[in-house]
């Protein structure tokens, strides 16, 4: 149901992960009908007690706040009984920035290597992980020193997805600097020479994302979306990383 009202892949996971970890384990013998705000209320100070941050708590309230709305717009429950409890307040969190010298020191640290392209679009365009991930060719016009951002890639238990960005401000174009845009053109350069020189059939993909990204999503610096097409002795093909071999849409 959730998957059909739009909601993202990655939502739907965490919805589901919150589910089985603090739902199902406190009122999975319960009926839905017979749950009560006392029940709720008890189920978020158990989990308060139990050290959980207040967000959370919160997450887990609006997960069940969403079940139980779904149960009572087919008539499975007389009322939504979590609507009436109120969740631990949501406390403020500050984010902090690269300073300018620690952004000096990540531009030295990733001159040349195979993601640059990849954290200079992050890092002087203020992109998301999966809005890098997202841009493709086409969005790039290196003529006029622009990327525009028109949906975003994530890693879900599935797969590789291509969805939808958050909001209608998220689609936006974001002009680069010359270093990125220099990068961009180094990349593209690199990745026709990559192409024309596997031996086995590229296929017809337009992503971005720099090669070999796919290795280092285990580390956490990226989440590729590709696959190698053989490497090292014995191996059939180049080594290269094919892009989008395992990318669906959402």
């Amino acid at each position: 149901m959730k998957r059909a009202e739009g909601t993202r892949p990655r939502t739907i996971e965490r919805y589901r992960s919150i589910a089985e970890r603090h739902l199902l384990p406190a009122l999975g013998r319960r009926r839905l009908d017979k749950l009560t705000p006392t029940d709720v209320r008890r189920l978020l100070s158990a989990k308060t007690s139990e050290g959980l941050a207040a967000t959370t708590v919160r997450h887990v309230h609006a997960v069940l706040r969403n079940v139980l709305g779904d149960a009572e717009r087919q008539d499975l429950v007389i009322r939504n009984v979590a609507r009436s409890v109120r969740p631990p307040a949501r406390r403020p969190v500050e984010r902090r920035s690269l300073t300018l010298a620690e952004a000096r020191v990540l531009l030295d640290t990733i001159a040349d290597d195979p993601l640059e392209a990849m954290w200079l679009c992050a890092l002087t365009g203020g992109l998301r992980r999966g809005e890098v991930l997202g841009v493709r060719w086409q969005d790039v016009d290196l003529d006029t020193s622009v990327v525009r951002i028109r949906q975003a890639v994530q890693r879900t238990d599935t797969g590789v997805v291509v969805t939808e960005l958050k909001t209608d401000r998220s689609r936006r174009t974001v002009p680069i600097p010359v270093r990125t845009a220099a990068a961009l053109k180094t990349h593209r350069a690199a990745q026709a020479e990559q192409r024309m020189s596997c031996p086995i059939p590229w296929p017809d993909t337009d992503w971005c994302s720099p090669p070999r990204s796919a290795r280092h999503s285990n580390r956490g610096t990226s989440t590729g979306h590709g696959t190698s097409c053989g490497a090292g002795p014995g191996s059939i093909g180049c080594g290269c990383t094919i892009f989008a071999t395992r990318v669906r849409r959402s």
